[in-house]
C-alpha cells in the first residue's frame, strides 16, 4: 500500500490477512494487526469494512476490560475512517475520545499524535479554523520532532491548516517537511496522505508551473492506486489549478469518480468547486444545481466552511441559497452525536460519562433523544443509523 501498488491487489492481501483473524485476535488481543488491516482497508476505500473491523475491536476491548494503548489506537484510526467517509461530527467525537484515552501515555504516544492530527483536519473541514489553530498551537502540532509517522501526520495536518488560513508559504514548508518523512519511509501513495495535493494548492499562486507538475504527478500516482478518495481529490486539485475547459473537464471527472464512493466530504468539495468553476464561465443555471447539491452534502457532513463557500457561490449566480435538507442523523446535537458514537462502539453508559465528564443520567438522556430522532429502539441500531449521515 505504501508504495502504491494497485488497490485491488492490496485489498486482496488485506482480505487474506483478515481471513486469518482468529490466529491473531485471540485471548491476548494483539491490536496492532487489527489496526494495520483497518488502515489498509481504509486507504483502499473499503471504509465500511474498516469501520466494522475497528468497531469490533473496540467492542472486544470494552468487553474484556483491557486498558493501555489498545483503545486510543483503535479510536484514533476510527476517527480517520469517519473523516474519510465525511462523518465529520462522529469523527470529531472519536478523535477527542482517543485524545482523552491517550492522555496517560503523553503527547509522544503515536495514538495521541495521530488523534491530534486527525482532529485538526476535521476542524479545518468543519470550518472551525480558530479552534483548529488554537488546538494546534497548544499541542505543538507543527513542531519538528522524531522523523516518524506521528510527526509526518502532524506536519501534514498543520500544513492543511495553514493552507486554509491562506498562509501559503508556511503551508508549503510544513507539507514539504511532511513529504520528506513519508518518502524517506518509502511511502509514495497519495491515498495514505494527501500532502502533495495540498502542496500543489499552496504553490499555485507563487509557483504555478511547479504546482501543476506536483498535481499531475499526484494524479498519476492516484490513478495507479485506483482508490476514489485519492483519485477524486487529485482530479479536483488539478482541475482547480488548470485554466479553461481542461480544468472544467478534470473537475467534472472528479465529481464522477467521487459520486460512486463513500467519500462524502470530498464529493461535496468537488461539487462546490465544479459549480464555482461553471459560475466563473457564466454558466449560471448549471452552476446553481451543482452548488445546491454540494451545499446539501456539505451540510450533512457538518462541513460548515465548505457550506459557506457554496452559499457565496450560489449568491454570486444571482440565486438565494435554499434550506439544506438534512437527514435524521444531522438533527443530533454535537453532544448527542458524541454520546451516540461512543455507545455505538460498545462502551457502556458509565464509561461514556467518565470520558465526557458528564453524569450517567445525562448520557441516558442524550441516548433517549438520539433514539427518538433516529427512530430506533436499541443500541444495536446505532451504528447503522449514524452511518446514514455519511451518505
Amino acid at each position: 500500500m505504501a508504495r502504491g501498488d494497485p488497490a485491488q491487489s492490496v485489498s486482496r492481501l488485506a482480505g487474506l490477512a483478515l481471513a486469518d483473524g482468529p490466529g491473531w485476535a485471540g485471548a491476548g488481543l494483539d491490536i496492532e494487526p487489527l489496526c494495520v488491516i483497518g488502515h489498509v482497508l481504509m486507504c483502499c476505500d473499503r471504509t465500511r469494512e474498516a469501520s466494522e473491523l475497528l468497531d469490533s475491536g473496540l467492542a472486544q476491548i470494552a468487553k474484556a476490560g483491557w486498558r493501555g494503548a489498545h483503545r486510543p489506537l483503535v479510536l484514533a484510526l476510527r476517527a480517520e475512517v469517519g473523516y474519510r467517509c465525511g462523518d465529520l461530527v462522529g469523527a470529531e467525537a472519536h478523535a477527542r475520545t482517543a485524545l482523552l484515552a491517550a492522555d496517560e501515555f503523553g503527547p509522544d504516544a503515536l495514538a495521541w499524535r495521530s488523534s491530534a492530527a486527525t482532529l485538526v483536519r476535521i476542524l479545518v473541514a468543519r470550518g472551525k479554523l480558530a479552534a483548529a489553530a488554537g488546538f494546534a498551537t497548544r499541542v505543538g502540532l507543527g513542531e519538528r520532532g522524531p522523523q516518524d509517522e506521528g510527526t509526518s501526520d502532524g506536519l501534514s495536518a498543520h500544513g492543511e491548516l495553514r493552507l486554509a488560513q491562506g498562509r501559503f508559504a508556511e503551508a508549503g514548508a510544513d507539507l514539504r517537511a511532511a513529504g520528506r518523512i513519508f518518502e524517506d519511509r518509502g511511502c509514495t501513495n497519495p491515498s495514505v496522505d494527501a500532502w502533495r495535493m495540498h502542496l500543489a494548492l499552496a504553490a499555485r499562486v507563487e509557483a504555478p508551473d511547479e504546482a501543476s507538475a506536483i498535481a499531475c504527478e499526484t494524479l498519476r500516482r492516484a490513478r495507479g492506486f485506483g482508490a476514489p478518495w485519492a483519485l477524486g481529490q487529485a482530479l479536483c486539485v488539478l482541475g482547480r489549478i488548470t485554466p479553461g475547459a481542461a480544468g472544467l473537464d478534470l473537475l467534472e471527472e472528479a465529481v464522477g469518480v467521487l459520486s460512486h464512493s463513500a467519500a462524502t466530504y470530498e464529493y461535496a468539495s468537488a461539487l462546490v468547486h465544479f459549480g464555482a468553476a461553471l459560475r466563473r464561465t457564466n454558466r449560471r443555471e448549471a452552476a446553481r444545481e451543482i452548488l445546491y447539491s454540494g451545499l446539501d452534502r456539505a451540510g450533512r457532513c457538518g462541513a460548515e466552511g465548505l457550506a459557506e463557500l457554496a452559499r457565496q457561490e450560489i449568491a454570486a449566480t444571482g440565486a438565494r441559497p435554499r434550506r439544506v435538507r438534512h437527514t435524521d442523523p444531522a438533527a443530533l446535537t454535537p453532544r448527542e452525536r458524541r454520546v451516540a458514537t461512543l455507545a455505538a462502539t460498545g462502551l457502556g453508559n458509565a464509561e461514556i460519562a467518565r470520558l465526557l465528564c458528564i453524569t450517567r443520567k445525562t448520557v441516558e438522556k442524550h441516548l433517549s433523544n438520539t433514539y427518538t430522532k433516529l427512530d430506533i429502539h436499541s443500541r444495536s441500531d446505532l451504528a447503522r443509523a449514524l452511518a446514514m449521515s455519511a451518505g
